[in-house]
């Protein structure tokens, strides 16, 4: 192959900032060779103590699931599903270890969503499951999703719920008693029926949707947990089309700092009801040439 034909990944920004109302971030960012991705820990419902002091276990399986990704896409060639395979292994063990003393049961235990991209020679590899995901551009400008959600449903659920609370419990915060409610839900975890979703002891890498594409068609790649991506669907501030092209041009810094007046604006949730007022909010930029 000639110099001129070889596709070259290359991260162009990054970004992940925590909740203002929390000192921890429960998402990650990362990137190896020819590999990037984002991670996003679902928000706790456990009311067990942290599996370890001063760190709640959706930060614990995020950097667990993040240092996996590096130290796997830090060797090449790397193949995603044995790589995935291989790091469900890691987290598995890791998690027995440290809840040996609490013996959390799978409903108790944290959970976590990713969006990857691996290019692979003339190949672009999109993986993940969960709320993240990843908008593309081709070579002509046009823009398409990987988008490997189950849970749209669900998160109608518990924003009806929390609307419900918030009228029955004026002034209250309706988090408490939201709590048993999502827990109930996380009884569907990587059920046949239900949703799939990183998680420390049930079976996943073989739940991971997948899409290929021609390397040579890709321009860019932006992987964004939810947080981020409320921009989209949440607020309708913009477009899938206009984010990514807003990164692009201005960065992912700005986003964020709009993504949190945005939500200031209607810190109780009730002209853009969501499940929470603020969420982390990460997000990675990659170009290919």
């Amino acid at each position: 192959m000639s110099g001129a034909n070889v596709v070259r990944f290359e991260v162009i920004d990054h970004i992940s900032i925590p909740s203002p109302t929390s000192d921890l971030n429960e998402d990650a960012v990362g990137a190896a060779n020819n590999a990037a991705w984002v991670i996003d820990g679902a928000t706790g419902v456990s009311d067990l103590p942290p599996l370890v002091p001063f760190l709640t276990d959706a930060a614990w399986l995020a950097m667990h699931l993040n240092d996996g990704l590096q130290a796997a896409f830090a060797r090449s060639p790397v193949e995603p599903s044995a790589a995935l395979r291989a790091i469900e292994s890691g987290i598995s063990a890791q998690f027995n270890s440290a809840n040996q003393l609490q013996d959390r049961a799978p409903i108790e235990q944290p959970t976590a969503a990713f969006a990857l991209s691996v290019l692979d020679r003339d190949t672009v590899h999109l993986l993940g499951l969960g709320d993240c995901r990843i908008i593309v551009e081709n070579q002509a400008g046009e823009i398409q999703q990987f988008d490997p959600s189950e849970r749209a449903h669900a998160e109608l659920l518990i924003i009806q719920e929390r609307a419900r609370l918030l009228a029955t419990y004026p002034g209250e915060d309706p988090w408490p008693r939201l709590k048993p409610f999502i827990r109930s839900l996380r009884e569907f975890a990587n059920m046949e029926y239900g949703y799939s979703i990183v998680h420390p002891t049930l079976a996943w890498h073989d739940r991971v949707k997948r899409q290929t594409l021609h390397a040579q068609a890709v321009q860019h790649l932006l992987a964004v947990s939810d947080g981020l991506y409320r921009l989209v669907d949440v607020f309708a501030m913009l477009t899938p089309d206009q984010l990514l092209r807003r990164a692009v041009e201005d960065g992912l810094a700005p986003l964020c700092s709009e993504l949190r007046a945005r939500e200031t604006a209607d810190d109780r949730g009730l002209a853009y009801p969501r499940v929470k007022t603020y969420d982390d909010a990460s997000a990675v930029l990659v170009r290919l040439r």
